[in-house]
C-alpha cells in the first residue's frame, strides 16, 4: 500500500517538510497543497540570513547549518541562493550578544566579540560590545524553488488550492499573509484526528512556528517532523 501523504503550505517549511519525507519515505505519494502562488508567499522574501533566537532550538539550527554547508560545497549559489556573509551585531547589553554566543556561537564561523579598538574605528556609533561571525544565507526566492525543483524530480505533486478543512485532505484557523508566527519552541507533534461523519483516522503532523527562523532552522526541524510521519505510517 503507497503512503499518501498531503503537505500544507509550499514555502520553506512546506518544501523542506515534503524533501525530507521524500528521502525517508521514499515509496509514498506525496502532495503539497497552497492556496497563493509562491512569489505571494511569506517564503518569497527573506534573505534568509542564519540566525538562532532561542537556545532550545540550537540543534535544529546545527542541522540546517550542515545542508547548507553541502549546499554552498556542491552546488552553485546562483541555483541555490546560499551564500556565505559576514556581519556585525552590536548591543549595549551584553547578555543579549553572550545569549547570541550561546544559541549559535559554535555553529557559525569565525564567531568572536570585537576587541575596544575594533569596535571603535569601525562603526561611527559604536555600542558598548560587539560580535562578529559568518553564516550562510539563503536566499528565499532562490532557495525555496531549488527545494521545489528537487522534489518535482522526486514526483512530488504541487497543487493550488485552498484547504478548508484537513478533513478534506492533511481546521485552517486564520489566514495571514507576510507574517512569521513564531514560538519559543518550534512546534513538533502528531495528532490524531477522525473526519465528522464517515469516522475515517488520519493523523496531523504539526510543523509551525519558527517566527524569522524559518530558513535557519526549517531543515532541521523537518528531520524531527519526518519522524513522526514515519511513526505515524508504522514505519519506526
Amino acid at each position: 500500500m503507497i503512503p499518501k501523504i498531503a503537505v500544507i503550505g509550499e514555502g520553506v517549511i512546506g518544501c523542506t517538510s515534503a524533501l525530507q519525507i521524500a528521502k525517508a519515505i521514499p515509496n509514498s505519494r506525496i502532495t503539497i497543497l497552497h492556496d497563493k502562488p509562491f512569489e505571494k508567499s511569506c517564503s518569497a522574501g527573506p534573505a534568509g540570513l542564519f540566525r538562532i533566537d532561542y537556545e532550545e532550538n540550537t540543534e535544529y539550527g546545527r542541522a540546517s547549518f550542515a545542508w547548507f554547508s553541502h549546499l554552498y560545497r556542491t552546488t552553485k549559489g546562483a541555483e541555490t541562493g546560499v551564500k556565505l556573509v559576514s556581519g556585525h551585531i552590536q548591543s549595549d547589553n551584553l547578555e543579549s550578544l553572550k545569549q547570541q554566543q550561546r544559541a549559535y556561537g559554535d555553529i557559525v564561523y569565525n564567531f568572536r566579540f570585537l576587541d575596544d579598538r575594533e569596535r571603535l574605528d569601525m562603526f561611527p556609533e559604536p555600542s558598548k560590545h560587539c560580535i562578529h561571525h559568518t553564516a550562510y544565507a539563503s536566499e528565499g526566492n532562490k532557495y525555496v524553488p531549488y527545494l521545489k525543483n528537487l522534489l518535482l524530480e522526486q514526483k512530488v505533486e504541487f497543487k493550488q488550492q485552498e484547504v478548508k478543512s484537513l478533513d478534506e485532505e492533511p481546521k485552517i484557523l486564520k489566514e495571514w499573509s507576510a507574517l512569521r508566527p513564531g514560538r519559543k519552541h518550534v512546534r513538533i507533534e502528531a495528532q490524531k484526528r477522525t473526519t465528522e461523519g464517515k469516522g475515517k483516522e488520519y493523523t496531523v503532523v504539526h510543523h509551525y512556528g519558527h517566527g524569522s527562523n524559518g530558513f535557519t532552522l526549517g531543515w532541521g526541524t523537518a528531520i524531527e517532523a519526518t519522524k513522526l510521519v514515519q511513526k505515524a505510517l508504522g514505519l519506526m
